[in-house]
């Protein structure tokens, strides 16, 4: 009965975890280039199967029940929306913009850019966006209505290169690290290698959250919380009435 209360705190445990992640992809909904997070559940069972050296041997109590995974990250790309604006740039394919971060570069799919006061190329929290050959600055008297980029990367105003943005990819990359609401970073054993997508101009890149699908994950997740609360209860109460003292 024991392990009864232990699996149906843990799956309660769960349920909320699974909740907060859902409840952060809906607020990040509307955020450019957010790839939505997904959670994974495992038992503590599977995990104690896995390393155990006898697997028919009786498990502890703290191996019953459900685990959080943690979360994994779906690089599914978004939607792809047209804004006209000149600074607004979109993937076509596989790879990542990259921007220079306080440790190191930083990759992301959030091409809303725009110039700070020296005319050089940020994202929206002030981070360089990184060219070819360093960060991205365009000479004072460029005119933005004039600005075109090429499906490469290139940016020319007329017949005049003014930079080249920096598109990388990674062969696997869920190795990538959360950095921020877009950002993510690579370990130092994961290196970037050239994309050969293209760059589309005057588009975003929205999130790839479907807050239709996640409110029904999170409906659902509210059953699974309920199913297990009251099996909580049910069994708290069982065990309160075989330990209570008997009736005289």
């Amino acid at each position: 009965m024991l392990t009864g209360l232990y699996s149906a705190a843990s799956a309660m445990d769960t349920a909320a975890q699974r909740h907060d992640v859902i409840a952060n992809n809906l607020a990040h909904a509307q955020h450019p280039g957010y790839r939505r997070r997904v959670p994974v559940d495992g038992t503590f069972e599977s995990k104690l199967l896995g390393d155990a050296a006898d697997p028919e041997a009786e498990p502890p109590l703290s191996t019953l029940g459900t685990s959080s995974a943690g979360d994994i990250v779906d690089f599914t790309p978004g939607p792809f929306i047209q804004t006209g604006r000149s600074l607004d740039f979109a993937i076509q394919g596989d790879g990542f913009f990259v921007v220079e971060g306080p440790s190191g570069p930083l990759y992301t799919r959030n091409g809303a850019f725009t110039l700070d006061s020296e005319g050089q190329l940020v994202t929206a929290d002030g981070l360089a966006v990184s060219g070819s050959s360093g960060p991205i600055k365009l000479p004072d008297e460029t005119s933005l209505e004039r600005l075109r980029i090429t499906k490469d990367g290139k940016l020319v105003e007329g017949t005049q290169e003014l930079g080249e943005l920096k598109i990388v990819s990674f062969e696997d990359p869920q190795l990538l690290q959360a950095a921020g609401i877009s950002l993510f970073q690579a370990p130092d054993d994961v290196l970037p290698v050239d994309s050969e997508a293209f760059v589309v101009q005057g588009t975003r890149e929205g999130s790839n959250v479907s807050p239709v699908l996640e409110m029904v994950r999170m409906i659902d997740g509210m059953r699974q919380y309920e199913a297990a609360a009251n099996a909580l209860k049910a069994i708290t109460e069982a065990v309160q009435q075989n330990v209570s003292p008997a009736s005289v």
